[in-house]
């Protein structure tokens, strides 16, 4: 059974969800921050819909990549940093700092996710990688993972929004996107009804009134919204008992039960046309 498994990558670049994160938290009209445990069962999903058609047992190795340097090494910018590191980890997260030898204050991908994510493809044997980035950095991992015989899905943004008195365009790099063996536009995925303005509870952290506390406390503790915004689910199990009880009985997970009763807590995945197969 475990030789026969679908050994698939899921590479986060910390940049990218920064930046995208800033966008829902202060500029869209959502105002919510994005919940990453959440983003992750939305993921195990498309591996079903893109790479698993054998229906093989997956084993899913999930990693975030910090734009910042180790505050365990540097001590310096570590406000909230520690607190998000431990829920990522929780959340089933490995996460890997910039190893950038000058903090000169400027942000940006974390290149490391590169030599990583060959590391891993060769090493690990892995059959498919998952990589969530607009940055056309990483063009030259998935021209090396295509050599190697390992697809590419792709998860990108597309987005603008004034501020300042100008506008701000965010685009996923076209040299990636066109690279990758599939891409989704996660904008449309996370925005599939333009006249709601209450974001969609799979991928968003949105505390029910009185069903939940506002902190994280023991086992079973709600969430934690770190500086940067973004939210990660802490929890007594793994299974979605646990999101059911942190969540609160009116949310939207509380209605799955099961892997495949997960996919109607995503109604926007069947919107296929913001998938793209090459």
């Amino acid at each position: 059974m475990t030789g026969n498994c679908l050994r698939v990558g899921f590479f986060l670049d910390g940049y990218t969800l920064k930046k995208v994160n800033e966008y829902y938290r202060v500029h869209h009209r959502y105002h919510a921050s994005l919940d990453l445990r959440g983003l992750k069962f939305w993921v195990q999903l498309q591996i079903q819909r893109y790479f698993n058609r054998a229906n093989r047992v997956v084993a899913l190795e999930s990693h975030y990549y910090h734009p910042q340097r180790n505050p365990h090494i540097y001590a310096r910018g570590v406000k909230g940093v520690f607190k998000f590191e431990f829920e990522l980890m929780n959340a089933g997260y490995q996460v890997h700092y910039s190893d950038l030898p000058v903090d000169d204050g400027h942000m940006g991908p974390n290149l490391g996710l590169i030599k990583d994510a060959e590391m891993f493809a060769a090493y690990c044997d892995m059959d498919a990688v998952i990589l969530l980035s607009t940055q056309g950095q990483y063009v030259p991992l998935v021209d090396r993972l295509k050599k190697m015989g390992v697809p590419v899905l792709l998860l990108g943004w597309s987005f603008s929004y004034p501020k300042n008195s100008r506008y701000v365009h965010w685009r996923t790099d076209t040299g990636l996107r066109l690279r990758c063996a599939h891409y989704v536009a996660m904008e449309r995925i996370l925005d599939h009804d333009p006249a709601n303005d209450i974001p969609p509870t799979g991928f968003f952290f949105r505390p029910q009134v009185g069903t939940a506390p506002d902190v994280a406390v023991g086992g079973g503790g709600l969430t934690c919204v770190t500086d940067d915004g973004l939210a990660v689910g802490r929890f007594a199990d793994d299974g979605l008992a646990g999101m059911k009880k942190a969540q609160g009985p009116n949310d939207l997970w509380a209605k799955c039960e099961t892997p495949e009763s997960i996919k109607a807590c995503f109604p926007a995945l069947s919107a296929s046309r913001c998938g793209r197969s090459m």
